[in-house]
């Protein structure tokens, strides 16, 4: 579906959906935001979503967003904790079942309580009106149980409308982070032949950088581990590194490289005598670890239950965000399910994450490394550059790093960035800082056991950036 057919499909949507009974329609915000209502807006307000009702809790409390232990969707926008610079109150009210609705509007807020919610003592202040400096967040409710959602992304009131929702317009204008970053991690293989913890040390590093960092994603270019045995033991190394993963929220999804599967034996080579073609489509070891289980904002896959080829959303920097993990050299009904993924989401700007795609030198791959489907150029040509969406795209497997801006068939920037250390006595991450306001982003590697700063790995660039 095209951009125009999907925003045609939005507004018939919105408007065929009428009030939903019972419920008054809130007063459309229409005054000015105050001069100083983005510098009052400063404070997170945390979203957990319940996964089961569509029920969401919007707090300034992190700790009780944590406590709620509900889908962990990050920081939805920025509002005030007092009513500093005319601000409104956005009322928090509760059903007897634990669902939640907000509300600035008073007959709104009746209307609730004839459904019978409770008014709470919590809630945030947010602005009646646009500024330039703020974003509208957005009312939805859907008709056969009344469960409200606010949405401000236009990806996120896409997806809330094909599932049932009525919109309701714009509820308050809040303030955005515009600033996040999301971490790449490079082959790691080296780390888990010992006991000695690199591969754990990093990812309590990323969990105590997720604030100073604004970290809202972390992916994985593939080869995690080099190879498997039967006691399965370098994927046990990292078993406390993803508890610690799984603990922060972090939405986080890892890439299938060569030696993440059945392809490679120990020592690392191809097992002799047998298929590697075949060998490498083997990955039942690397998905009991890092799969379905652990992607809290998994949207989908090319495979029932198997993380190979999946994609995930996340909104950010006021923009909407989705990584698609293919696996190494794909398959052709991979890539088709790519494709079908990307032209999809036209206002999600796309995080390409695969093992395989440039050489040391920056070019693209032209080879399927011998026993592959199709070769990173079939995947530019077919997929990467079809799309004016597609943003990023990580690999590894190669060379050290480097960085080739590439053009796609609208003319749009697509930044492809190798980074392959295979650092035998460090763990270095990439982390990816993104501004959405200036459309650009930095992106550089360091490690947390020796502190090194990596030279050469420095790349910034401009985006086109979806709205």
């Amino acid at each position: 579906m095209t951009h125009t057919t999907l925003r045609q499909a939005r507004t018939a949507l919105v408007a065929a959906g009428a009030a939903v009974a019972l419920l008054p329609v809130a007063a459309a915000p229409t005054q000015a935001a105050p001069a100083d209502a983005c510098a009052t807006m400063t404070t997170p307000v945390h979203l957990r979503t319940d996964a089961s009702t569509g029920s969401q809790l919007l707090t300034t409390d992190r700790a009780a967003a944590d406590a709620a232990q509900l889908r962990d969707d990050s920081v939805a926008f920025l509002a005030s904790t007092s009513a500093r610079g005319r601000l409104e109150r956005v009322y928090h009210l509760r059903s007897a079942t634990g669902r939640d609705a907000y509300s600035t509007d008073r007959a709104e807020v009746a209307g609730w309580r004839d459904l019978g919610y409770r008014q709470l003592d919590d809630g945030f202040f947010a602005a009646s009106g646009p500024a330039d400096c703020l974003l509208p967040v957005y009312e939805l409710v859907r008709g056969s149980d009344h469960q409200q959602a606010l949405a401000v992304t236009e990806g996120q009131r896409d997806e809330y409308l094909a599932d049932g929702y009525s919109s309701r317009g714009v509820a308050f204008y809040a303030g955005v982070d515009r600033q996040f970053s999301f971490a790449v991690i490079p082959d790691s293989q080296q780390e888990v032949l010992d006991d000695r913890g690199l591969w754990n040390q990093r990812a309590t590093w990323l969990a105590g950088q997720e604030e100073a960092l604004d970290l809202r994603y972390i992916t994985h270019v593939g080869d995690v581990v080099n190879w498997d045995t039967d006691d399965h033991i370098q994927y046990e190394r990292t078993n406390a590194g993803v508890a610690t993963l799984d603990a922060t929220g972090i939405p986080w999804s890892f890439s299938i490289g060569n030696h993440d599967t059945m392809a490679t034996t120990v020592g690392g080579s191809a097992r002799p005598g047998e298929d590697t073609h075949a060998n490498q489509r083997i990955t039942e070891t690397f998905n009991r670890h890092y799969g379905v289980q652990h992607a809290k904002n998994l949207q989908g896959t090319w495979e029932p239950g198997k993380i190979d080829n999946s994609y995930s959303t996340f909104a950010a920097g006021g923009v909407d965000w989705l990584v698609l993990n293919l696996e190494l050299w794909p398959r052709e009904g991979a890539i088709q399910w790519a494709k079908g993924v990307v032209a999809s989401h036209p206002d999600h700007n796309v995080i390409v994450v695969t093992h395989s795609f440039l050489q040391g030198d920056g070019s693209i791959m032209k080879s399927n490394g011998g026993y592959g489907d199709t070769s990173p150029q079939h995947v530019f040509d077919e997929l990467i550059s079809q799309y004016d969406n597609i943003a990023f795209v990580f690999s590894g497997h190669t060379g050290y790093t480097v960085e080739s801006t590439l053009t796609g068939v609208h003319g749009n920037t697509i930044h492809a960035i190798n980074t392959t250390l295979h650092a035998n006595n460090d763990n270095p991450t990439r982390i990816v800082k993104v501004d959405t306001a200036g459309q650009t982003f930095s992106s550089e590697v360091s490690a947390v056991a020796s502190g090194r700063t990596y030279e050469g790995s420095l790349f910034t660039g401009s985006l086109d950036l979806q709205p």
